[in-house]
């Protein structure tokens, strides 16, 4: 019975004794170089701030603000500054913000960042709006909290970003996501410094994007679930102001049931179409899945159409529009050519055209829509699947498939 008491008491004092020692924050994610000091920068009501920044750089001034009020609100000091404005360093302000340059989030963006806090305050010094931004982060996760109050450990972070293109994808046509729950995840991303929401918006399920050139897109293959026009202005907006840039996906040429709901005469195979998915695989024994997968004929754009391609370049003309990132992803994945086979018509535009098999079609396919995509002044992203030899350099090519996916499908 003395032994267990004795055991209870060196654990409490063990636990009492850690509590007590200056434990580093964990920040994610863990910046380049670290280097903590011993002491720690008190908060108190008195909490002030100074911008230095281009006087329009609404970027910075944003989050500049959000993150005050945050430190605001996670300590109940109720800081007297209201409202952070841009303007010259404010002697005895204890935190201390300089962005030399105004910028937008954009790949290649220099998002590096000096913080430093020591018994002066606070000094967040960026190269551009970006880099300010993941210092501002990274400070909001050094907030702790002890006996005497909250405080800001003593410390040098200097830090950039190991990868330039820092993304998360988001399916919203095979499960429709609101926007509120999309917001969260932006807030999300922007708290790791992630940079590119991809935003899977067609898929055979649902076409969840507006389309006022061709709007039976959305009418027809959106089961009512899609976002406007305006909604997806807020989304980017929203997005912007935390260093994110927002990359739509269009799928093509598989992946496309929602498109022929509304507009049936793009498909390789006659409909009627609907929104759905593209296997009804039910119970099935996963090798017997995995055939189908690989064999059977789904849902495909036909590419040997003229009218296909006007229609094509209405609609990613109006995206090109909408969206201001310089990328614009086509998808071009799993398509297993079967559609295509299937088409008398295809076959013989396919033997005209000397084309020895469907892989030398889809290069066709992605060689036309490249076109249109670099005709609106943007990059064209797909998934390794529209890879061939012939692929212009400038593509952004997205590997997905395993080693051991490729060598399933082989079986």
């Amino acid at each position: 019975m003395h032994k267990q008491i004795l055991v209870c008491c060196l654990l409490f004092f063990a636990l009492a004794t850690a509590r007590a020692q200056q434990v580093p924050p964990a920040l994610m994610p863990w910046p380049d170089s670290v280097r903590w000091a011993e002491g720690k920068y008190r908060l108190s009501d008195r909490f002030q701030a100074s911008l230095q920044c281009d006087a329009k750089d609404e970027i910075l001034t944003a989050s500049a603000n959000r993150i005050f009020q945050g430190l605001n609100r996670k300590t109940g000091l109720y800081f007297r500054q209201a409202l952070l404005t841009p303007g010259k360093d404010m002697p005895g302000a204890g935190l201390s913000i300089i962005a030399r340059q105004k910028a937008e989030p954009a790949r290649g963006t220099d998002e590096s960042y000096t913080l430093r806090v020591d018994q002066a305050g606070i000094r967040l010094e960026a190269a551009n709006t970006i880099g300010a931004l993941r210092g501002l982060e990274t400070l909001q996760q050094m907030l702790q909290r002890d006996n005497e109050g909250f405080y800001i450990p003593f410390a040098e972070i200097i830090d950039r970003p190991r990868f330039s293109w820092r993304g998360l994808m988001i399916d919203v046509s095979r499960h429709f996501i609101p926007l509120d729950v999309l917001m969260r995840n932006i807030d999300a991303m922007a708290t790791v410094k992630m940079n590119v929401l991809h935003l899977h918006l067609t898929d055979d399920e649902g076409f969840r994007i507006e389309s006022k050139a061709l709007p039976q897109l959305h009418r027809k293959g959106s089961d009512g679930l899609y976002f406007t026009q305006e909604e997806m202005k807020g989304l980017i907006a929203y997005a912007r102001l935390r260093g994110i840039m927002i990359v739509p996906e269009f799928d093509m040429p598989g992946h496309t049931r929602s498109w022929f709901a509304g507009y049936p005469e793009m498909a390789s195979a006659p409909g009627p179409y609907a929104p759905g998915p593209r296997f009804m695989l039910g119970e099935k024994d996963t090798a017997i899945n995995i055939a189908a997968i690989i064999s059977a004929p789904t849902p495909t754009i036909d590419p040997t159409r003229e009218e296909v391609y006007v229609l094509i370049d209405r609609f990613l003309t109006e995206m090109a529009t909408l969206f201001p990132s310089p990328y614009m992803h086509i998808g071009a994945d799993e398509n297993n050519g079967a559609a295509w086979r299937q088409n008398p018509q295809i076959r013989a535009f396919m033997e005209k055209k000397g084309m020895k098999d469907t892989h030398a079609l889809q290069e066709y396919f992605v060689s036309r829509l490249y076109a249109i995509v670099r005709k609106n002044k943007k990059t064209m992203v797909g998934w390794e699947e529209l890879f061939s030899p012939g692929l212009a350099k400038d593509v952004v090519v997205q590997k997905w498939i395993t080693l051991r996916q490729r060598q399933k499908q082989m079986v």
